[in-house]
């Protein structure tokens, strides 16, 4: 939501005014530039942009005119407030006969899971994930996804990889879902050894990240994971049982690594995670700090977030308040010193 002039002071030499309706339009899902008057057009396109939002899942800016003087106060709001009932639309999910059998025959299947809501994909598929010895499912921290069998630390595996490695362990179904994905490392990975598949899942959009993708799925993860279940097989394969190996040796040598060094930010982290309240909710600011938890193992009952994006740091803090305020769980904020000065006025509020 931004700030404006009215429209007849613009262009006309009056002071502190640029041409600012649809100053985000290469980026936003809706442009709402408002009128300066209360009026019914304006509820329009406020509800257009806020229903855009919440069913597309992407930005959306509402340009509000001021005209002076800014200063005068109101006892009471004339507006009405809007509360949307949260839906989730049904997806037909297609006929997956054809994407079983290509399933069933591989014995190197990947499951890579970008940022993920908490407790939307259920107990009976994790264990499906985990306990099919011809897939590895690789997440983040941001991912909430936790079993003893998945890759939560992907860096810590992948980084010593030999090009020998990295060729035995190149899948030959890739399947994704959720959000943006954190490890440069991994997408560097799939881009050159780019598997034969690539599957995403998603009911908005998939992108082609490791350029490679064949086919979208236009449906709830869960709800594909229901229907696609009951059609596979798990099959003999080492794909799992050899990667858990190297987990294993790579967390050894990371205990001994993380006992010798010095105080640093790997060691403040190492620190901090385990002395944070079970089932809270972390958010974390972004750049260095999402990185180092990659790194480190987190309590399952705790719900990661992150504000993500290009320009992730400009509004960590906000996002943190926000969600805070939102939420019923304790919070805990973890940022770092150029994210928190980028973002200083997210804490303006006395909430």
């Amino acid at each position: 939501v931004s700030s404006d002039r009215p429209h007849d002071k613009i262009d006309i030499g009056d002071g502190q005014t640029i041409r600012q309706e649809n100053v985000f339009a290469n980026h936003s899902l809706f442009n709402a530039n408002l009128k300066e008057n209360v009026s019914v057009e304006n509820d329009q396109l406020i509800n257009e942009a806020i229903s855009k939002a919440i069913l597309e899942k992407g930005p959306v800016h509402i340009n509000v005119p001021f005209e002076e003087p800014l200063y005068d106060t109101t006892d009471k709001l004339e507006v009405e407030s809007l509360v949307i009932p949260e839906s989730h639309p049904d997806f037909i999910v297609e006929d997956l006969s054809v994407f079983a059998q290509k399933w069933n025959a591989a014995t190197k299947k990947m499951i890579l899971v970008g940022v993920n809501e908490p407790n939307s994909i259920s107990q009976e598929v994790l264990e499906w994930m985990a306990n099919d010895l011809s897939v590895i499912v690789l997440t983040e921290s941001t991912s909430n996804l936790h079993h003893q069998n998945f890759i939560a630390n992907i860096d810590t595996i992948i980084t010593p990889f030999t090009e020998e490695d990295f060729e035995n362990f190149r899948p030959e179904i890739l399947l994704t879902f959720g959000g943006m994905v954190v490890s440069k490392r991994i997408k560097a990975f799939l881009r050159k050894y780019k598997p034969a598949e690539h599957w995403h899942i998603d009911t908005l959009r998939a992108y082609d990240t490791f350029g490679a993708l064949s086919h979208h799925f236009k449906a709830f993860p869960q709800q594909f994971f229901e229907t696609f279940l009951p059609l596979t097989q798990n099959i003999e394969s080492a794909y799992q049982s050899e990667f858990n190996q190297i987990k294993a040796l790579r967390k050894e040598k990371q205990e001994i690594y993380l006992s010798k060094i010095a105080f640093s930010d790997l060691k403040a982290f190492e620190i901090i995670l385990p002395l944070l309240p079970q089932n809270s909710m972390l958010q974390i600011s972004n750049s260095s700090p999402i990185r180092y938890i990659q790194l480190l193992d987190i309590h399952p009952s705790i719900s990661v977030f992150c504000n993500r994006g290009t320009s992730g740091i400009d509004g960590s803090t906000s996002t943190a308040v926000g969600a805070a305020f939102a939420s019923n769980k304790q919070t805990v904020f973890i940022t770092g010193d150029i994210s928190f000065l980028y973002d200083s006025n997210g804490l303006w509020n006395q909430y």
